[in-house]
C-alpha cells in the first residue's frame, strides 16, 4: 500500500512550480554563484599556458577540456555523442602532417623528435625541407636603434638557426631597452625567419627559454584555420613565413645547444649584449603542412526538465569560450573580458542549476561555443546541424564582455522583434536579488555574438554585454586583474533567474 500511494503522489513531488512562484530550489541555487569561483574560472581560463585560447589550437582545445570537466563535475548530462561534452563540427583547417620529422644529430647518434610533444612547425610555416649544421644566434634580432645583431659573429649560409623566442627584457617592465614591456617589430618571428634567410639560413628552430613558455609557444601554433594567415603580427594577418621553422620545447632546445636555454637568455639580457656560436650538431627536419577539413570541438551540456510535455523543449544559455590566440611577437591575448567573463558567468549558471537542482519544466541546455572571434563559426554550426532540433528552442542568453565598465550595471540587448524575455527580465532582476541597474543598449554590437544565429532562427534572444568595447578589447592588455568578479556573478544569477523563468515560462515562444 505505502508503494502504492508513493507511486500515484510521486509526479506531485516532482512537479515544477507554477510559472508564477519559484520552486524550493531557487535560492540554494543562487547561493552556489560566489565571487570567488568567478576568480578561480577567469584566472585559469586566462592562462597563458591557453596560449589565448585561438580556434581551433591546442590552447582552445585545453580550456574545452576544462569546461567540459566542470559540466561533468555539476552532475550534468552530455549533449554530444557517445556521452561526451565536446559537441564538434566542421571547419577547413591548415594543419601538420604525421609524416612531419625532426632529427638531431649530435655525437650520441641520432634523435628523432616527438611531433607534437617535442616540437611542432610554427603556425605560418610553408612545407619544406632543410639539413644542415647548427647555429646559435641568440634573439636573431638586428637592430640598428639599439645597435644590436644576433648574426654578427657567426655565419649562417647552409646551416639551421636556432633563436630565443621574443626579445631582450620582454618581462622587465623597468626597462628602456628594446621598449620594456612593448614588444617592438624586432620580436617578430617574421622579421627573424626573413633576416636568417637573407644571410643563407636554410630553417629556424625557435627555441622558448623556460617550461612556461615552452608550453605556450607550443599550444600556440598549428592547427590553425585555413586561409587566414597565422602570425598575428600587431593585430593583422600574415603569409608563410620565409624558410621552414619549428617551434621546440625546451628540453629539446637544451639537448640542440648542449646548453640551458634559460641561462643563456640570462646572460644575453644581463649583458645586453648579442650571443651567438655554432653548436657541435645537425638537424634534418621535413615540414609537411596540409589543409583539409577537420572536427572542431565546442561545449555542451544539458540540465533535464521536469515536465513531460516540455522536457525537450531547452533555454540556452552560451558564452563564446575561444579568442584571437598569441601574435608572432609572443604576446598572448588572453581575453579576459572578452570573454573568459562570460564563460565564468556561463560556469556559474550551470553550476546553480546542476547542484542547486531547482526544478524546471523545460530543459536547459549549456553552450560554450567556440569560431566566434572568426564569425561566428561555433554558434552558426549549432543553427546548422542542431544536437536539438531548432524547433525545439524556447529561448537563448548569450554572456559576452560583461565584466568590466559599470560595476552595477549591464546591457541586456533585445533583438528589433519583442519575445517573452520583454516579460520576464524585470521580474529576473527582482528574483536575482542581482543590484543590476538594466538597460537595453548594445545593439551596435548584435549582430557580432553568438546569439545573432539562433536570432536568424527566429528564437527569442537576450544578449548580456557591456554596452561598448573597451581600451583593451582584442589586445594583450585584456588581463585577469582587470576584471570585476564581483559584476560577473551578479550578471550570472540575474541569467540564471531568468534562464529559470523562461524554463517555467507559459508565454508563447518565437518571435513577434
Amino acid at each position: 500500500m505505502t508503494k502504492l500511494l508513493a507511486a500515484l503522489f510521486a509526479p506531485l513531488l516532482l512537479a515544477p512550480p507554477p510559472s508564477d512562484e519559484v520552486d524550493a530550489g531557487f535560492e540554494p541555487a543562487l547561493e552556489t554563484v560566489t565571487d570567488a569561483d568567478v576568480r578561480t574560472h577567469v584566472d585559469l581560463l586566462t592562462s597563458d599556458v591557453y596560449a589565448g585560447r585561438d580556434t581551433p589550437q591546442p590552447g582552445m582545445v585545453k580550456a574545452c577540456e576544462y569546461v567540459a570537466e566542470q559540466f561533468s563535475r555539476y552532475g550534468l548530462v552530455p549533449v554530444g555523442p557517445d556521452d561526451s561534452f565536446l559537441v564538434t563540427y566542421a571547419l577547413n583547417v591548415r594543419d601538420v602532417a604525421p609524416s612531419t620529422t625532426f632529427v638531431l644529430a649530435g655525437a650520441q647518434g641520432d634523435v628523432l623528435a616527438t611531433l607534437r610533444e617535442e616540437f611542432v612547425p610554427a603556425k605560418e610555416s610553408p612545407s619544406g625541407a632543410a639539413e644542415g649544421d647548427v647555429v646559435f644566434c641568440g634573439y636573431g634580432i638586428e637592430e640598428r636603434k639599439y645597435r644590436w645583431n644576433s648574426f654578427k659573429r657567426v655565419d649562417v649560409r647552409g646551416k639551421i638557426v636556432v633563436v630565443l623566442a621574443r626579445e631582450p627584457r620582454a618581462d622587465d617592465d623597468n626597462a628602456r631597452f628594446f621598449d620594456g614591456l612593448e614588444a617592438t617589430d624586432a620580436s617578430s618571428l617574421a622579421e627573424k625567419v626573413k633576416k636568417a634567410a637573407e644571410l643563407g639560413a636554410v630553417g629556424v628552430v625557435v627555441c622558448p627559454a623556460t617550461a612556461e613558455e615552452s608550453e605556450v609557444w607550443m599550444n600556440a601554433q598549428l592547427p590553425i584555420l585555413a586561409g587566414r594567415g597565422g602570425g598575428r603580427r600587431g593585430r593583422g594577418g600574415s603569409s608563410e613565413l620565409a624558410l621552414p621553422t619549428v617551434v621546440v620545447t625546451l628540453d629539446l632546445a637544451e639537448k640542440i645547444l648542449g646548453r640551458s636555454p634559460t641561462e643563456l637568455r640570462d646572460r644575453i639580457d644581463g649583458r645586453r649584449k648579442p650571443d651567438s656560436f655554432e653548436v657541435d650538431a645537425r638537424v634534418r627536419l621535413d615540414v609537411v603542412v596540409t589543409e583539409e577539413s577537420r572536427p572542431v570541438p565546442q561545449v555542451a551540456a544539458r540540465y533535464p526538465g521536469r515536465d513531460q510535455d516540455l522536457l525537450g523543449e531547452v533555454v540556452v544559455v552560451g558564452a563564446h569560450l575561444d579568442h584571437v590566440g598569441m601574435d608572432d611577437r609572443g604576446r598572448v591575448y588572453n581575453g579576459a573580458d572578452d570573454n573568459a567573463g562570460g564563460v565564468a558567468g556561463l560556469l556559474e549558471v550551470a553550476q546553480a542549476f546542476g547542484e542547486g537542482k531547482p526544478m524546471t519544466r523545460r530543459s536547459v541546455v549549456f553552450i560554450a561555443f567556440t569560431g566566434e572571434e572568426r564569425g561566428l563559426l561555433g554558434s552558426y554550426a549549432w543553427c546548422r546541424e542542431p544536437p536539438i532540433a531548432m524547433s525545439k528552442h524556447y529561448g537563448m542568453i548569450n554572456l559576452d564582455i560583461i565584466s568590466r565598465g559599470r560595476k552595477s550595471a549591464i546591457e541586456a540587448t533585445p533583438p528589433p522583434d519583442k519575445t517573452f524575455f520583454d516579460r520576464l527580465l524585470s521580474r529576473a532582476v527582482k528574483e536575482s536579488n542581482c543590484r543590476l541597474k538594466v538597460g537595453r543598449g548594445g545593439k551596435e554590437y548584435f549582430q557580432r555574438s553568438d546569439q545573432y544565429p539562433f536570432h536568424r532562427e527566429g528564437i527569442p534572444t537576450v544578449f548580456f554585454n557591456e554596452g561598448k568595447t573597451n581600451e583593451d578589447y582584442h589586445r594583450p592588455s585584456d588581463t585577469a586583474d582587470k576584471l570585476i568578479e564581483e559584476k560577473v556573478a551578479k550578471v550570472a544569477r540575474l541569467s540564471f533567474a531568468l534562464a529559470y523563468l523562461a524554463a517555467n515560462s507559459d508565454l508563447e515562444g518565437g518571435l513577434r
